[in-house]
This record gives C-alpha cells, sequence and structure tokens, in this order.
C-alpha cells in the first residue's frame, strides 16, 4: 500500500479518494495511510537518474522528471533481468504532509498520529515517508 495514494494524479481525485474514506469509515475507525516525502532537500533536480536494486535483488535504473507545479513525478524503471531490459512507467502526484492533511480535514478525517515510519519514530525534515493516523472528525463518518 505504500503511495498507493500517489498513484491518484490530481489533487481532486486524492481529496476524492478522502472524502470516500470518510463516508465509510465507521464513527470509531481508523484510517492509515503511508506516502513518500521527495526528498528534495537532497537533491533540488528536476531530472533524476538513480540506480538503486529491484525488490527481487536485479539492478534498476530510475530515470525520473519532476514537474513542481503540477507536483508530478514521471519516472520510469528499467529493470535489467536475465531476459533484458523491462520499463516500467510510472506516475505520482507527490503532496506535503499539510496539504494531505488539509485534505483529510476537509473530508472530515483529523490526524491523531504521524511516525516517519513503522517503526513509530517521528517524522523530521530528513524522513523519507510519513505514516499518518486519521480518524473520524465527531459526527462524521458511517454509523455502521
Amino acid at each position: 500500500v505504500f503511495n498507493s495514494f500517489l498513484f491518484l494524479i490530481s489533487r481532486r481525485a486524492q481529496a476524492r479518494c478522502l472524502a470516500a474514506v470518510a463516508r465509510h469509515l465507521r464513527a470509531d475507525g481508523t484510517f492509515v495511510i503511508e506516502i513518500a516525502i521527495p526528498d528534495f532537500h537532497l537533491n533540488p533536480s528536476l531530472n533524476r537518474v538513480s540506480l538503486t536494486r529491484s525488490a527481487d535483488g536485479s539492478p534498476m535504473m530510475d530515470i525520473a522528471t519532476i514537474d513542481p507545479v503540477a507536483q508530478l513525478i514521471e519516472a520510469n524503471h528499467l529493470l535489467f533481468g536475465p531476459d533484458g531490459i523491462r520499463v516500467v512507467p510510472v506516475t505520482m502526484r507527490y503532496v506535503s504532509l499539510s496539504e494531505l492533511s488539509l485534505m483529510a480535514e476537509s473530508a472530515g478525517l483529523l490526524l491523531t498520529e504521524r511516525w516517519s515510519g513503522w517503526d513509530g519514530l517521528p517524522v523530521t525534515r530528513y524522513s523519507v515517508s510519513a505514516v499518518s493516523v486519521y480518524q473520524p472528525a465527531r459526527g462524521v463518518g458511517a454509523t455502521r
């Protein structure tokens, strides 16, 4: 589920998603979301190339372009395997943590906790991801 929310590539689609969560969440329910925090403080370039490894350990190259106005990251993952090179295109709309919370509040969800990962450590300016926990605001959410 990591970054699934970011594959909704418009603010409107992301806001609709959070509104749907608020409508379907029980009054005593909890919504947990994990998103990446772009590392612009480490690399402010709008174009990036990085070498990493895929989940199976194969070499992988990421080539990405960042549009700061639309908040879009358009990337191609080049996966190098025994059968050759496979290209996986990816488009994501990144959000700041404050924007995420504002959209959630507008949908009727209140932030109750936030960590830098599943270990429960606090978010800092060097965090690369955030796990946010939301609950319905009073009187908001389904009563099932």
